[in-house]
């Protein structure tokens, strides 16, 4: 069709009902020229460093962090799709077809459904329309739109030239549900890699967690793909603002999530996300075993079907003269179609102990003879403890203790961090204390570490004990009057823990 642009095109579907903001992204996505105002809207809601200079360029990936309201699915995924079905020029081979691909939480999505009102509305449309099927409509310049649910394994055996998520930030991101976003989006990308497609991703913002969360958080350590977080208002100016004021009632943190577009704190979170942010060493993993360190503990958190494995490894480090907890290490292990092969996973757990040089190791009461037996032959001592419920307050509070004293490293392990930012603090039967993943999300490898973390703080300062009397030397004789002896040893620093 015959429109020079994405934001010609963009005007003939919306006149003069597409926002200045609407247009600004859009150009930005296909890397076209900006006006003066253009760059102030791209500045703001790329949020680019203050003197960064806007270098046009067409992105293969975008993450739109959208409110409620504010055109996402409609003036941005309908249009996109819409231009890149209909009016980009490509070269099909004669009995193939090529798809755009639409995600979803439900089947009952509203991209998809929106870019299917528009191609039967619009009659130069409609004519290109060869079938209109639920769910799937083919075009008859080889392209068809078809909607799926969020499963990774219903995104394979396409090639396509543009996937849709739609609310992915509400797609779960915990990889032991059928549907989840980090697999969805590992099988979706490479069905893009042939005709260079475009990955566009729309949502409001969700917790501080996950794919969404993280891509945001490093949005300038990739160049290549465009992060744009905006308001509903910003975006879409003819929002009400007394329907804005409504919902504000609604809650704060509901209106800052759906409405201003921010990311939000879980409902009740253990951890401090600032605290968590300052401990991590970026761009390190992992950490190698290093010889200087003090001493190497390790902790396990095993499974039967469906949960995790989990392992985590932490040691004590020196830090130009100051002491802290490190967590060297995480794995999981995922479960398969029939459950785990524990004696295989002990045996690899053991030797990543042994390569670590790990003496101590800890865990609870599941399978816990044979944790004993196996770790054995690795030089490993395992002790069982409890790691849920009231009785792993302790091994919690120390960790937060470290984490708040910046006493505690933490890798860059996308895992390991999503999980301690979902670990919630709950009112138990009792009011007894009870710290555990939010709702339908695991925690196998935040459990292991939290334990590791609090074996290690034990030795944290630890010291010779010293020896004395508490009474004075009699008569020179260099011998105390009384037998009586007291043992002094120096506390730990989180005896007392900062909550």
């Amino acid at each position: 069709m015959p429109f020079k642009s994405v934001v010609d095109f963009a005007e003939f579907l919306w006149g003069d009902t597409i926002s200045e903001a609407q247009i600004a992204l859009l150009r930005v996505l296909y890397g076209l020229p900006l006006s003066s105002a253009e760059r102030s809207l791209w500045r703001k809601y790329a949020e680019t460093p203050i003197f960064a200079r806007y270098k046009p360029q067409a992105y293969a990936e975008a993450l739109c962090l959208l409110g409620r309201q504010s055109g996402k699915s409609s003036r941005i995924g309908v249009t996109v799709s819409l231009f890149e079905a209909l009016c980009v020029e490509r070269e099909i081979p004669a009995g193939s077809r090529l798809a755009i691909l639409f995600f979803s939480p439900t089947l009952k999505q509203s991209t998809f459904d929106q870019v299917g009102e528009k191609l039967r509305s619009v009659p130069e449309f409609a004519e290109l329309i060869e079938a209109d099927a639920d769910g799937e409509i083919r075009l008859r310049n080889q392209i068809d739109l078809v909607s799926y649910s969020a499963n990774p394994r219903t995104a394979r055996g396409r090639t396509a030239v543009l996937a849709v998520v739609d609310e992915a930030g509400f797609i779960r991101t915990d990889s032991s549900f059928e549907m989840n976003l980090p697999e969805l989006l590992e099988s979706v990308r490479p069905s893009l890699i042939v005709h260079r497609g475009k990955l566009l991703l729309l949502s409001s913002p969700s917790g501080k967690e996950g794919p969404l969360f993280e891509t945001w958080e490093k949005r300038g350590e990739n160049p290549d793909v465009l992060v744009w977080r905006a308001p509903s208002q910003a975006m879409n100016p003819a929002i009400d603002e007394k329907l804005l004021q409504r919902e504000r009632k609604r809650g704060e943190s509901y209106f800052r999530r759906e409405y201003l577009a921010e990311f939000v704190e879980a409902t009740n979170p253990f951890l401090p996300e600032a605290a968590i942010a300052a401990s991590v060493q970026r761009g390190t993993p992992e950490f190698p075993p290093d010889s200087n360190d003090f001493q190497t503990f390790g902790a396990v958190d095993t499974a039967d079907k469906r949960d995790s494995n989990a392992l985590a490894i932490a040691a004590v480090r020196d830090f130009s003269g100051t002491r802290k907890v490190v967590v060297l290490k995480t794995k999981e292990w995922k479960p398969g179609p029939t459950g785990h092969n524990v004696l295989k996973i002990l045996d690899e757990m053991g030797e990543i102990f042994r390569s670590y040089r790990v003496g101590r190791a800890r865990g609870d009461q599941k399978n816990m003879s044979v944790c004993e037996s196996t770790f054995a032959r690795f030089g490993v001592r395992f002790e069982r403890v409890i790691t849920a419920g009231a009785g792993s307050e302790s091994a919690y509070r120390a960790f937060l203790a470290l984490l708040n004293d910046g006493k505690l490293v933490l890798p860059d392990d996308e895992n390991l961090l999503s999980q301690l930012r979902r670990l919630e603090e709950r009112t138990g039967d009792g009011n007894r204390f009870l710290v555990q993943g939010r709702r339908n999300s695991k925690d196998d490898v935040a459990v292991a570490t939290v334990t590791a973390v609090a074996l290690a703080a034990e030795h944290l300062n630890a010291r010779a004990p010293v020896i004395e009397s508490i009474f004075a030397d009699s008569g020179g004789t260099g011998e105390p009057d009384d037998k009586f002896f007291v043992r002094r040893d120096r506390l730990a620093s989180f005896a007392r823990p900062r909550v």
